[in-house]
């Protein structure tokens, strides 16, 4: 099979820089979310849904919420009701194995939920009957009464109970809604933005995961050459040296997120070596 500009296989586009726009963000989603790129320089990147309004050059996370299942650090949760069918237009009162359709009814939690909140999230089974198993979802409904309907990409491998005898928890895609990187917050950083952002115009687009990149800096201290790095006390969205006010690495609060490839200047963008847990 040929190979030209835009060819996706095994979930990489192939390094035709010039049909990847990594600076235009998107009002549809153009790829797949969390698709991946890797440049000629080995680069990577990955496709992003975005929460908030970003600039470029920021650190980003997913946005969090742990106190429920309608946030994006979801806890247990117990659903009232569990109902499911093998096609969309099929609902039936058992969630039997290979159903890839199932409703969850839960009462306050799900309020506001809106269709595909939960696209590329993971669905998994807790506690009860079908414990141990995690799907990832392809789609979702927006709320009615309290129900909404999950489209799963594979089919269930045990059949789940019909009642609150199955415990759901729901793990956020770590490419969707995406949100600047909070200072101190107990968070995960998974790349760096690479254009300005606004939501309500535009969704969607790519950061670097993976390799040099341009970011905001916060000189807490001076910057040592290839020095580890952590999201910054101070700045949302900007990168600090991890040594100032810690004694060892060990006693870092803030997640790390690479090293100093630049001697950067306070509220001035230096480039780092991003590592953070995409590749």
């Amino acid at each position: 099979m040929a190979v030209y500009p835009g060819y996706i296989r095994n979930a990489n586009i192939g390094s035709y820089a010039p049909v990847v726009d990594l600076h235009t963000p998107d009002a549809t989603a153009k790829y797949t979310i969390g698709q991946k790129y890797t440049d000629n320089l080995g680069r990577t990147f990955r496709y992003a849904h975005f929460a908030q309004d970003v600039t470029q050059a920021k650190l980003v996370s997913p946005e969090q919420n742990d106190a429920d299942v309608e946030g994006w650090l979801e806890q247990t949760a117990a659903i009232t009701t569990i109902t499911g069918g093998t096609s969309a237009a099929k609902d039936t009162n058992t969630v039997a194995i290979g159903n890839k359709f199932i409703r969850l009814t839960l009462a306050t939690v799900f309020d506001s939920v809106v269709k595909d909140q939960y696209t590329g999230c993971m669905l998994g089974i807790a506690a009860g009957t079908g414990v141990g198993y995690a799907y990832t979802i392809k789609s979702n409904s927006a709320v009615s009464s309290s129900m909404v309907r999950f489209e799963l990409n594979e089919g269930l491998k045990v059949a789940l109970a019909a009642s609150a005898g199955t415990d759901i928890m729901i793990s956020p895609s770590p490419v969707s809604n995406l949100v600047v990187t909070a200072p101190t917050a107990d968070t995960s950083v998974v790349g760096v933005t690479l254009a300005n952002m606004d939501v309500s115009v535009a969704a969607y687009g790519w950061i670097c995961t993976r390799g040099p990149v341009l970011c905001l800096c916060e000189a807490n201290t001076t910057v040592i050459l290839g020095g580890p790095i952590t999201q910054s006390q101070d700045d949302a969205g900007a990168w600090m040296i991890a040594a100032a006010g810690h004694t060892s690495v060990a006693d870092l609060d803030e997640a790390p997120v690479g090293y100093a490839i630049h001697v950067g200047t306070d509220q001035e963008y230096g480039f780092i070596m991003f590592t953070g847990g995409l590749d």
